[in-house]
């Protein structure tokens, strides 16, 4: 973990997303001209690190160049990240504490995977001791997923790091304070909202779930998650998703998505894009980063369930399959938090249906319960 954290600061890697968030950054900090001061930060933080800032300046097909020379059609970039205000908050917080505020958006995600890693690290440790536990954490940590999003300067990292404390706090049968952290997931990526309403309706749906203290609470929050998604994309003055549907698969990367408003999508061209994303998701490792887990965790289960796991696969399965379908953009850093997920999910199925968090003895009378009495087959 801590070998991943200093490769990440010292040898990050510059992606033009970087630059909205700083650009937002400067915004919150007051500065008369965030474009200027942007491309200088970044160059800077390139100089720092022996890198060049050539590749944020030129390419795809004319949009950067279009972006760096003309300020009016770089702040019609903004709209698609402002909905991102948790990471971008971490940012201009970061940017007091660092020489730039590139540095700053580096730092937060190497942070953040480095906390999801001895999260990781931590519950696995408790479930199925410190050996294979640290053994768990290190291939988590070591992911390309995860060396991915720890090394660049965007919202990923963070994501990663809530959804998994979430998840952790779920496991202990916390249900409220993981429904609100997952709830926070959404502001640092947007679409963990579809895996916290599946999460909810998989949760009701399962009857075997204990209804602990805080459990009608956490549903609500859960599935609250897409309103106040669509809330905060209103007030921030997001584009909404047709623009982008447009901006990335249509008129692609276009420098001026503000055309784009009000155009509908052809369903023919929704159809082709579902398989087209399908095959990039194999070809990206996107998908093979969750079937890799899910085969594990089809082998470990046990022949009686254990609470929740069974609700968190159907989550993970259902809000993959809805994105791949309303947006089936497959970089590898986006399976990054289902990732961390499965990786709980595994190590919890590890430990047997009866087992006990080793600390267990410290939740006193609200420790997590047993699970059921044994059942001859696997029982939804």
């Amino acid at each position: 973990m801590a070998s991943v954290f200093i490769w990440s600061v010292a040898r990050p890697r510059l992606d033009w997303d970087m630059l909205a968030y700083v650009a937002i950054a400067y915004e919150w900090s007051g500065e008369p001209d965030p474009h200027a001061a942007t491309y200088r930060d970044a160059a800077s933080y390139a100089v720092v690190h022996g890198m060049t800032s050539h590749d944020l300046l030129t390419g795809f097909n004319g949009f950067r160049d279009t972006v760096y020379t003309d300020p009016g059609a770089f702040a019609e970039q903004l709209p698609f990240y402002r909905i991102k205000l948790l990471y971008v908050a971490a940012v201009w917080i970061g940017s007091h504490l660092s020489a730039t505020y590139s540095a700053a958006a580096v730092w937060v995600s190497a942070i953040s995977i480095l906390l999801a890693s001895a999260l990781v690290l931590w519950f696995c440790a408790q479930w199925i001791g410190p050996v294979s536990g640290s053994i768990v954490a290190a291939i988590f940590a070591l992911a390309p997923s995860t060396v991915q999003c720890a090394g660049v300067g965007l919202p990923d990292g963070l994501g990663t790091l809530l959804v998994v404390a979430g998840v952790v706090l779920l496991y202990h049968e916390r249900y409220l304070p993981a429904a609100l952290v997952l709830l926070a997931a959404i502001l640092a990526r947007p679409e963990i909202r579809l895996f916290d309403a599946c999460l909810a309706l998989a949760l009701l749906w399962h009857r075997k779930v204990a209804r602990r203290r805080g459990f009608w609470p956490a549903i609500a929050v859960l599935l609250s998650a897409l309103t106040i998604g669509g809330a905060v994309d209103w007030l921030v003055g997001s584009y909404g998703y047709a623009v982008l549907y447009h901006y990335t698969f249509l008129e692609v990367f276009t420098p001026h998505p503000a055309a784009l408003v009000g155009l509908g999508i052809p369903p023919l061209s929704w159809v082709r894009q579902v398989f087209v994303g399908a095959g990039h998701a194999l070809a990206s490792g996107f998908l093979w980063s969750i079937l890799a887990p899910l085969g594990v965790i089809a082998m470990l289960l046990p022949s009686r369930p254990i609470r929740p796991v069974v609700p968190v696969l159907l989550a993970v399965g259902s809000s993959i399959g809805i994105r791949m379908v309303l947006f089936p953009d497959a970089e590898l850093r986006f399976a990054e938090p289902m990732l961390g997920v499965l990786i709980l999910t595994a190590a919890r199925i590890s430990a047997g249906p009866t087992a006990m968090c080793l600390s267990s003895a410290s939740y006193g009378n609200s420790a997590p319960a047993l699970a059921e009495a044994p059942s001859r087959r696997w029982s939804f």
